[in-house]
């Protein structure tokens, strides 16, 4: 029971044949197990020298399980180091699956089983139960510009409530000095605030926007982009995104000498 073991499941949930079934026999337990399952097959993966490429395993399916504990964690910090609250909770909102294997005592058809365990982890309901929020983040592209350049904006609310929720705002309020060239969705400005309005947004649906702002010709050091949020008729206290910074390079030019 030290460890939480994990199935190989493929893109239409069937478990995958070189996924191990349960129970433990090695100690006499007949333990259940695995107790979940996770994507195992063909999954795009990171790979040595530094490329990327497809691989099967459950090698591949544990990382996903892994992930979604560290999402749990940050969606509900307190539950940092509650190893088998995390554990049951992905257990309880896994999506069951059955199938007409029987392995040890346990017939597949029930859940859970040992082919899949408890199911295939479901990261958003995982999450609902978590903690019911809205989640917003942001990328830059490119990471590192001169002044006068531009750079693009990704902003990405999602949310995690149970049910869909009406009138989403996302508001950003542009870094200091830069100019908005352009938007994939019309703004309302206000000053230098940014703010969009999403007629709903369903459970563990998200919506991403783009907006391209010009660095001032003076800027220096860093462009920091420092608050955005999202939040909604039903769910009106703001939700924050974490700050990035955007490196500024400053060019430098020297004399060319030609000698003859």
């Amino acid at each position: 029971d030290a460890s939480f073991s994990v199935g190989a499941t493929d893109g239409s949930d069937n478990i995958a044949y070189f996924s191990s079934r349960g129970p433990v026999t090695i100690d006499g337990s007949n333990r259940l197990k695995p107790d979940v399952s996770a994507p195992g097959v063909n999954v795009y993966s990171s790979y040595p020298t530094n490329n990327y490429t497809t691989l099967s395993g459950t090698s591949m399916a544990g990382p996903h399980v892994a992930g979604l504990a560290a999402l749990m964690i940050s969606a509900d910090p307190t539950l940092r180091d509650q190893v088998a609250s995390i554990a049951d909770a992905i257990k309880s909102t896994a999506l069951h699956l059955t199938t007409s294997q029987n392995c040890g005592s346990v017939p597949g058809s029930q859940v859970p089983n040992n082919t899949f365990g408890y199911g295939r982890i479901d990261a958003c309901i995982a999450l609902q139960a978590a903690a019911p929020r809205f989640f917003i983040h942001k990328t830059a592209d490119p990471p590192a510009v001169i002044p006068g350049e531009q750079i693009t904006y990704t902003l990405t609310a999602a949310s995690f409530y149970p049910a869909a929720t009406g009138k989403v705002e996302i508001s950003e309020t542009l870094p200091a000095g830069a100019e908005l060239i352009s938007a994939s969705l019309p703004p309302k400005i206000e000053g230098n605030t940014l703010q969009w309005e999403i007629p709903s947004l369903n459970p563990c649906a998200n919506q991403s926007i783009e907006f391209t702002v010009k660095v001032s010709d003076q800027s220096h050091g860093t462009v920091d982009n420092l608050i955005y949020s999202v939040h909604s008729e039903d769910h009106p206290a703001p939700v924050f995104g974490a700050p990035i910074s955007t490196l500024i390079l400053i060019p430098k030019y020297f004399p060319l000498v030609v000698q003859r």
